[in-house]
């Protein structure tokens, strides 16, 4: 990509996340349940900085079909790819100074006051996407296999957060069983 295309790089991700959990929510049969977020995301942060009561939706994704309402009515997905996003320093700096680590608090920060669960997708040039999520929601979608070999995915820092990689995700969580589990949940 040429100098300066992050932003065409960024808005081809999301619209990639966008496609993948579609296809997941629907197992493989449609790929338009969501769509980006207006601004991607930066209403919601405009908005609420000004505590507009009526912010919406934090993060990149918004729902494109009566499908993906389910989903975002529980998950705030913010999306990043970026040439180098310094997953050493992240796993090993455990700190706020990581750019992932700095992301991921930020969504933590936008979707606590709506009750959604921080979900930030990320993906560094020539390397496959992978999500971090609170450890509990990992340890769910652990109990949601599809029906083939169970979930691959680590559990960090006390088992504060979970890493999983995104193909992974797809390939063997289970959408409702997985979409039912966090209805079913208490809200925090």
């Amino acid at each position: 990509m040429r100098i300066g295309g992050g932003h065409a790089k960024g808005s081809a991700f999301e619209r990639l996340v966008n496609t993948q959990l579609s296809l997941w929510l629907t197992q493989g049969a449609r790929a338009d349940l969501f769509r980006r977020n207006v601004l991607s995301g930066g209403s919601f942060t405009q908005r609420a900085r000004r505590a507009d009561p009526e912010a919406g939706m934090p993060g990149d994704l918004s729902a494109n079909h009566p499908l993906a309402f389910a989903f975002l009515g529980q998950v705030a997905v913010e999306c990043k790819h970026h040439h180098q996003v310094q997953l050493a320093h992240f796993l090993l700096e455990a700190r706020r100074t990581s750019f992932l680590m700095k992301t991921y608090y930020h969504t933590c920060d936008q979707a606590a006051p709506l009750g959604l669960i921080p979900w930030v997708v990320a993906k560094e040039d020539r390397r496959p996407a992978f999500i971090l999520m609170p450890g509990e929601i990992g340890h769910i979608a652990a109990m949601c296999p599809n029906g083939r070999v169970g979930v691959m995915y680590h559990t960090l820092f006390t088992e504060a957060i979970t890493l999983i990689r995104l193909d992974e995700w797809t390939r063997h969580v289970d959408p409702q069983t997985f979409v039912r589990a966090l209805t079913e949940r208490p809200r925090q």
